[in-house]
């Protein structure tokens, strides 16, 4: 019990918020026509979290960094999985 309290912290703290998934959910996505209705929902959502036009931008800029972030964090929660699985 004690164990998995701990592990429920830890992925607490290496959870993703909303801004981490948002620009995770963003570089994948083809860069589009402003006036296109794709480009307008990122817009509407990059102002529901308070990320600028120019920190819109930046995302795709930094596309490898975060790839390269989103694959360790995805190995975080897998390792995660198997430290409960051996502690059970």
């Amino acid at each position: 019990e004690t164990v998995d309290a701990h592990l429920d912290e830890v992925e607490d703290a290496i959870g993703d918020g909303d801004p981490a998934q948002f620009a995770f959910w963003s570089i994948d996505r083809p860069e589009q026509a402003p006036d296109e209705p794709e480009a307008r929902v990122l817009r509407a959502l990059a102002d529901e979290i308070g990320i600028s036009a120019q920190q819109l931008g930046s995302l795709s800029r930094h596309r490898a960094a975060i790839r390269a972030q989103q694959a360790a964090l995805q190995r975080c929660h897998a390792l995660l999985a198997r430290a409960r699985a051996q502690v059970h």
